[in-house]
């Protein structure tokens, strides 16, 4: 599953946990780079949200693929121009 658009950012299940690689380095960073749609995002100020935040973020449909899967660790990542006005 990857990241869902949301008004000022995306949200990222964590399906393999938090300690993958591209979840560590995007902390340390502070913010990365996220391709989503064929465009390329900035974005800055990773956060740890809720299950029940994070699901919102979905379509029932793939809340349903989530809970199944186990997934309950979500990331908020902002539109780095959002962040730094």
């Amino acid at each position: 599953m990857a990241a869902r658009r949301v008004a000022d950012g995306f949200i990222i299940p964590l399906a393999f946990g938090a300690q993958v690689d591209w979840h560590r380095n995007l902390v340390v960073a502070g913010g990365g780079t996220i391709r989503w749609r064929g465009r390329d995002y900035e974005v800055a100020g990773p956060e740890t949200i809720g299950a029940d935040e994070g699901r919102a973020a979905f379509d029932p449909v793939q809340r349903l693929f989530l809970r199944l899967a186990g997934v309950d660790g979500f990331i908020r990542v902002r539109d780095a121009a959002v962040t730094t006005r």
